[in-house]
Formats: C-alpha cells, sequence, structure tokens
C-alpha cells in the first residue's frame, strides 16, 4: 500500500512538473518571443532558439523521463495554436519537431555535455531552416529578409544589395551554430552548477 502510494506520488510530481515546464515553455513562446521580436526582429531567429533550447536542456534534465519533452511541447504548441492564433504547421509543428529532435539526441547520445551541445546546434539549425521546410523558402524568408537588412544597415549604412544572399546566409549559418554552441556550453556549466539541487547529475 505504501509503495502504491509512493510510486502514485511519484506519477504525480512528474505530470505536474510536465505540465508547468510545457505552460512555461508556452509562455515564454508568447511573450518573451514578442518582446524580442519587437525588440530586436532581424536577430530574433537566433535569440529566441536559444533560450527555448535552454529552456528545453533544463526540462529535460529534472524530468528524465524519455518522451517528457515532447509531452512539454504539444503543451506548448498548443498554447501557442490558440492564444497566438497560428497555423498548425507553423509555430506548433515547429515547437514539436525541436522537442523530437532534441529527444531523440538525449535517447541515443545520454546525458553529456555533447548532447547539450548537439541539442543547441539542432535546434538552431532547425529553426533557421524552418521556413524553407515549412513553405519552401529560405532567402525569402521572414528571418533571413530582416537579418540582410540589419546587417547592411550596420556593415554599409543600409545601401541595397550589399550583401548577396550567399554571403548572408553563410554569416547566418556561422551565427546559429556559434549561438548553439555557446548556449550548449552555458546549459551545461550552469545545470553542472546546480547538479545538487536538481539530483541528476
Amino acid at each position: 500500500m505504501l509503495a502504491e502510494q509512493s510510486e502514485l506520488r511519484i506519477t504525480e510530481n512528474i505530470v505536474v512538473r510536465i505540465l508547468g515546464l510545457g505552460i512555461l515553455w508556452g509562455l515564454m513562446e508568447l511573450f518573451l518571443g514578442s518582446w524580442i521580436k519587437s525588440w530586436q526582429p532581424a536577430l530574433f531567429g537566433i535569440l529566441m532558439p536559444g533560450v527555448v533550447v535552454f529552456l528545453m536542456l533544463f526540462a529535460r534534465t529534472i524530468v528524465p523521463l524519455p518522451g517528457s519533452l515532447i509531452l512539454m511541447g504539444i503543451v506548448a504548441g498548443t498554447m501557442k495554436l490558440f492564444l497566438a492564433g497560428m497555423v498548425f504547421h507553423g509555430a506548433f509543428m515547429a515547437i514539436l519537431i525541436e522537442a523530437v529532435l532534441v529527444e531523440l539526441l538525449f535517447g541515443i547520445m545520454g546525458l553529456n555535455l555533447i548532447t547539450f551541445i548537439l541539442s543547441a546546434i539542432t535546434v538552431q539549425f532547425y529553426s533557421l531552416f524552418h521556413p524553407l521546410l515549412s513553405k519552401g523558402v529560405f532567402c525569402q524568408s521572414t528571418h533571413f529578409v530582416f537579418f540582410k537588412r540589419w546587417l547592411e544597415q550596420v556593415l554599409y549604412g543600409g545601401m541595397q544589395d550589399s550583401l548577396s544572399d550567399s554571403r548572408v546566409g553563410v554569416i547566418l549559418l556561422a551565427l546559429h551554430f556559434l549561438m548553439g554552441l555557446f548556449v550548449g556550453l552555458m546549459s551545461w556549466k550552469l545545470l553542472k552548477l546546480f547538479s545538487s539541487k536538481l539530483r541528476t547529475f
């Protein structure tokens, strides 16, 4: 009887954590995402995935249950789908696919520094190429166009067509990679720092 009650409490605790982290993820997508987009739209596609993947790595660490990220992603994606008026194949699918990709990496490689780095880089690259996969566009995507205009403004004072699309694409790839590397390393260091509280390392 005591064993059954203990298992029930553990199950309830896991469910609460999954729901809580999923709701937090959804709120970040809705409110923090809107703030970053209004503050710096040119870098939104680099900054927001960095924030999201940090939360994903943190969440997967304190709920080390296979598939937990997918459940959290469903909660977050559903919130954004209904509260932000997004289409199903847009933000909802992006959130869910990111969760599946990170879950796959954890399932294959386990909990370690390489998994954290690869997860962060993978989410960054998926965010970059999501418009190509969902709409069949890359250079015409909002992220690419805003970033190109911003970069031309910074480098050349806003002269039109100062940079070729191929050069901008290479710069974007490099920045997404570097951001993923940075977030992966910092996430691992921060979570190791608080490992005694999380009791999962």
